[in-house]
């Protein structure tokens, strides 16, 4: 039933006695004996402010990078945080990537190890410079391409170091020239290739511009391209270093690089791949003697593969940052990013194009010799014109150079091909790989020059 409610007599109070509550006397509406708080509302927490009148308020949180002062929240001044008890602002630690973090010790071993090995390799280059092996290879465009590598793994360490001018500089010029440099070669070589072989089915003169002093000059031509928008961004957003406050607890030291630049120079570089795989494609069928396009096919796919991976990854975390969105570590997956990107690129195009090399000039020295003929009986197929016949080559420059070659049988009759290589296209190539000036030279197959 209900409640009875009265009046009960639970203590005495006189003057000057000691005022004595017997407990045990009191009755509360709850389990508990615990006397209950007799007040208007609970007072605020910790970042709390009260809003209401003085008796019946509501507690109000402040922002992250608020703190409170007499019933108020206050923003603490770029570069100061609340400290734990939100009474007052704190200077906060400037961050950045250091070498004890599994996001720099990561990339920092792989270049090193990418370093090591590409040194190797142009010590093997120099050391057996004037074999056939490395002759045939395009050395000077093989060394510029070396270069490129190299550069790409010690683009690494300005990306894992501490942000300061002279590391944001050679960062611009690294990051977009590193990879240029190494792109340009490759377009170097398939283009050549694919002027030598293809062109020469549609026209009776021989393809211009073969040189390795010609390779070289439309290398850096391309490269110059990179370097002059580089230079015209440095004048328009010039390097250094900036804070970053998009995360109100963290301030990240930076380098000051915009977004749009940045897209603009991979754009570059992405044009470059597109032009190294369509002449990679294009010169797929050529004479398996001088096929080095497939490995370059191959080596672009790959570096399609891994820069289409890295964009979403650092432009999603740039879109993020300073948001509830954003990894806590968003700057480190960053900048490792792009710090593996370019080495998984410099590695592919490392084992793709000169391990294959290596392997034979050290330990298969036998096959690194000049064969007899080195053209290949499959790049006569339809060329039956010539079967048997004699091949002479002779110098129109100062000096006796005459030398005579025997085409072997080649295939039957009935053999054909879609894209037909000529053989004076063959021999001109060999020699110019083996540095003969073509201008110098003189081919005669059969009746024809």
């Amino acid at each position: 039933g209900k409640g009875i409610f009265g009046y009960k007599k639970i203590t005495e109070w006189e003057k000057n006695k000691p005022f004595v509550l017997d407990k045990s006397l009191l009755k509360w509406n709850s389990d508990s004996d615990k006397i209950p708080r007799s007040i208007c509302k609970e007072e605020c927490g910790i970042g709390e402010v009260k809003q209401g009148d003085h008796c019946c308020w509501v507690c109000v949180k402040c922002e992250e990078n608020q703190y409170v002062d007499i019933n108020k929240c206050i923003k603490c001044p770029q570069g100061f945080g609340p400290n734990e008890n939100k009474t007052s602002c704190l200077k906060l630690t400037i961050e950045f990537m250091t070498f004890n973090s599994p996001f720099t010790l990561i990339p920092i071993i792989f270049s090193t190890l990418g370093i090591i090995l590409t040194i190797y390799i142009i010590y093997i280059f120099i050391r057996y410079n004037e074999t056939p092996i490395i002759k045939a290879s395009g050395r000077e465009l093989c060394y510029v391409l070396l270069a490129g590598i190299l550069a790409s793994y010690l683009v690494t360490f300005f990306l894992v170091t501490k942000p300061n001018f002279a590391s944001c500089l050679l960062l611009r010029f690294g990051f977009s020239t590193s990879l240029t440099i190494c792109l340009s070669a490759l377009f170097t070589k398939t283009n050549r290739l694919s002027r030598i072989f293809n062109n020469s089915i549609k026209q009776v003169r021989q393809a211009s511009y073969v040189s390795p002093k010609s390779q070289l000059v439309i290398c850096g031509s391309i490269i110059s391209v990179q370097v002059v928008a580089i230079f015209i961004w440095i004048s328009i957003s010039p390097p250094g270093t900036s804070f970053d406050y998009d995360d109100p607890k963290r301030v990240i030291l930076q380098c000051k690089t915009q977004n749009t630049h940045l897209a603009v120079s991979f754009l570059y570089n992405f044009f470059l791949v597109i032009l190294c795989t369509i002449y990679a494609i294009k010169t797929r069928k050529i004479p398996e003697n001088f096929n080095e396009a497939r490995f370059i096919g191959f080596t672009m796919y790959s570096i399609c593969i891994i820069w289409v991976a890295f964009i979403p990854i650092y432009f999603g975390t740039t879109a993020a940052a300073g948001t509830s969105k954003s990894p806590k570590n968003n700057y480190k997956i960053q900048l490792t990013t792009m710090a593996m990107c370019l080495s998984l690129s410099a590695t592919v195009i490392l084992f793709c194009l000169f391990v294959p090399k290596i392997r034979v000039v050290v330990l298969k020295p036998n096959k690194n010799v000049r064969s007899k003929s080195t053209l290949n009986k499959s790049s006569f197929k339809s060329n039956t014109q010539y079967k048997n016949s004699k091949v002479v080559l002779q110098s129109k420059c100062p000096g006796n150079f005459e030398k005579s070659l025997t085409v072997a049988t080649v295939a039957s009759s009935n053999s054909t091909t879609s894209s037909p290589v000529s053989a004076k296209t063959l021999i001109i190539f060999n020699l110019l790989s083996l540095n003969y000036k073509q201008s110098c030279l003189k081919v005669q197959v059969g009746n024809k020059n």
